[in-house]
């Protein structure tokens, strides 16, 4: 019987941690995003070193990291400092720093910030020598934007709440980095419709899509549509007619179908998959 990873962290936190709250303080996460693991029968990819690493009975291999977030993560586990400790001392989430760990390059701003309390790690003599180096340019920290995560088993739930502000308020998140400012929400991809692009369970980053723009949508991109009856899809749209439009799935098995926008709640227009190269050519309809 295979072991459900979930139950096994639940217990784990409840004899190590006073609370579930306490526990995703230490990992610089929220309490919901716990909650979702816990409810998971195989912890995400992402954070299993992580948790192995806290003590969680779990198997997981090392992630190979290179750049300065691996400097920065070397720097304080070989010190025993926490992520909890450093964002204190720099006033921001200790998510933020986790965040860092799989950065080729950490901006010049909190390098500044890292050297005025002591960590003056990285490199910034010109002279010095940078032959195995590939220059990436800083990222703007006004880019930072914080992402409510709608996730599968949240489906349901987000279709009645979406419009609650409290429940919105509840729901997990995280910072993504974005190229222009706006309403942004994370939605997990749910079965198997868009694979092998958007294999169930990864994370899209979608930007709000104000209903005054409903009028002419892109026929080959990909949004996230909040409707009445459907529930949340998330699907290439094929063409439009009207208020009609037609969507189509990347994986071939499933038929295009046609909805109403006047059946809509919502639409985000997709802006990122996590680990993606960007590349959006491939979805567009010649």
């Amino acid at each position: 019987m295979a072991i459900h990873e979930g139950e096994l962290l639940k217990e784990w936190v409840n004899k190590h941690y006073r609370n579930i709250a306490e526990f995703g303080k230490a990992c610089g996460v929220y309490r919901n995003t716990v909650v979702y693991w816990m409810n998971c029968e195989t912890l995400p990819t992402e954070r299993r070193w992580m948790l192995k690493e806290m003590g969680v009975p779990i198997q997981a291999e090392e992630p190979i990291l290179t750049g300065e977030g691996n400097m920065l993560k070397q720097y304080l586990r070989e010190r025993g400092i926490s992520n909890t400790d450093i964002a204190k001392k720099l006033n921001i989430d200790a998510q933020n720093i986790t965040n860092m760990f799989n950065r080729a390059v950490i901006s010049s701003r909190f390098k500044e910030r890292f050297k005025q309390i002591g960590i003056d790690i990285f490199v910034t003599d010109k002279n010095a020598n940078v032959s195995n180096v590939v220059a990436l340019p800083d990222l703007d920290e006004n880019k930072f934007t914080r992402s409510r995560i709608v996730h599968a088993q949240s489906y349901a739930g987000y279709l009645q709440g979406h419009n609650d502000n409290n429940y919105i308020m509840n729901l997990p998140e995280h910072i993504i980095y974005v190229d222009e400012s706006g309403k942004y929400r994370t939605f997990e991809v749910k079965g198997d419709s868009m694979e092998p692009e958007f294999p169930s369970g990864c994370l899209v980053d979608a930007k709000s899509l104000d209903p005054v723009h409903w009028k002419k949508f892109h026929p080959g991109h990909i949004f996230v549509i909040l409707h009445n009856e459907k529930g949340l899809l998330i699907k290439l749209v094929k063409s439009q007619h009207d208020d009609i439009l037609t969507l189509r799935s990347i994986n071939d098995y499933y038929e295009d179908f046609e909805i109403s926008l006047k059946d809509c709640l919502e639409v985000w227009y997709f802006v990122q998959k996590h680990d993606t190269n960007r590349n959006y050519s491939k979805y567009l309809f010649r």
